[in-house]
């Protein structure tokens, strides 16, 4: 079973630096050629193309193992993930172990608050397990959540936008403590069977098979949280 976390990491500051905030938003089942952004003549992520006209978009990328919690070791440890029966392998032996090399313990040393935001269920394979080794001071999840006005998307959790009241609330809580931040968002709608939230309004896609349209609508519902949660940062001047 390869060690996760051999090498010991640390995150200085130099003299000149500036503790910016930093968002992590990951998409759930997002390809990359289901996006405006490179896939121009479809229009399924109209903010994120937008978005993109003045930002840095990377035009290759590979995934290493399609799979959620794969996923977050890679983005948030900089590490390659293994097998989920290699995770489970690991996690079983190294209990009570952390993943320091993560960037919430990184930051988190620094000063920075950190939270990881997702709608789902973290009883899925090894994502509690996950999660709490990544070091993450607040965690957000479908079982802390409040159902309210909205509803269980799929088998994993909840619509997206059930995470927008804790997320301002936590965000309002940083402001008044004028700390940085590092905030990580994982959402689920984008996930087979690819259901949006009644209401939503829904795309004709001629041409394309009907799972393939429910897809692309799917996706299109991500754009818009995406979005908004880009406008609660702006709105509290906290977006740069």
């Amino acid at each position: 079973v390869p060690d996760l976390d051999p090498v010991p990491t640390t995150l200085h500051g130099g003299e000149r630096s500036r503790r910016y905030n930093v968002v992590l938003i990951l998409l759930e089942s997002l390809r990359a050629d289901a996006t405006t952004v490179y896939s121009p003549d479809l229009p399924t992520t109209p903010f994120l193309q937008e978005f993109a006209s003045d930002s840095l978009v990377v035009d290759s990328m590979y995934v290493n193992v399609p799979r959620t919690s794969a996923a977050w070791l890679a983005t948030a440890t900089g590490r390659y993930p293994g097998t989920v029966a290699m995770h489970r392998r690991w996690w079983a032996r190294e209990r009570g172990t952390t993943l320091d090399s993560s960037l919430a313990r990184q930051l988190g040393a620094l000063g920075y608050a950190t939270a990881f935001f997702v709608p789902t269920r973290l009883d899925f394979e090894n994502d509690a397990e996950m999660v709490r080794d990544l070091g993450f001071q607040h965690v957000v999840s479908r079982e802390t959540l409040d159902m309210g006005t909205y509803r269980a998307l799929n088998a994993f959790g909840m619509e997206d936008r059930a995470l927008l009241p804790p997320l301002r609330d936590w965000l309002d809580a940083q402001a008044a403590t004028a700390r940085p931040f590092f905030l990580t968002i994982m959402t689920n709608v984008g996930h087979f069977p690819y259901a949006v939230p009644r209401g939503t309004p829904v795309r004709a896609f001629p041409g394309v098979p009907l799972q393939k349209a429910d897809y692309y609508n799917a996706v299109t519902y991500g754009d818009g949280f995406v979005l908004d949660v880009i406008a609660e940062l702006r709105g509290r001047g906290v977006l740069d």
